[in-house]
């Protein structure tokens, strides 16, 4: 499972590298061709590009020196096989900006559902899911 386990924490750190720096290009990396992401707010989007544009229209409204940032952690892998594995991670979720001060906007987890697709650990299914939700 460790070999498993890495890829999977990479992926997740890939996730929130590429948001916060603003280099979307890579985040589709992260998720399958059929992946299905469930946002609180816009809903269920499906198709790695549909994902990917609704993470571009969230991205986007970072402007003026404002910058996004991700603290994922806690990465708990409940099943695995060799090609699925269910994950849930801790996220943290701040602002940061352009006076410095930094702003916490949400804590929560992530329910995830991981596939290997083209011999790599990718999201295939996604629920941000909050406190409340417990």
């Amino acid at each position: 499972m460790t070999d498993i386990r890495s890829q999977i924490e990479n992926t997740l750190y890939r996730y929130a590298w590429t948001y916060d720096m603003d280099e979307l290009d890579g985040i589709a990396d992260c998720f399958t061709r059929d992946a299905q992401v469930e946002f609180r707010d816009s809903g269920l989007k499906i198709g790695r590009d549909a994902v990917t544009a609704e993470l571009r229209r969230r991205r986007d409204k970072y402007t003026d020196g404002n910058i996004p940032w991700h603290i994922i952690s806690n990465v708990f892998i409940t099943e695995a096989t060799e090609s699925e594995a269910t994950v849930r991670s801790c996220f943290a979720f701040f602002n940061h900006g352009p006076d410095g001060v930094r702003q916490l906007l949400s804590i929560g987890w992530y329910d995830d559902r991981f596939a290997t697709e083209d011999e790599a650990w990718r999201i295939r299914r996604r629920r941000v899911r909050l406190p409340a939700d417990r």
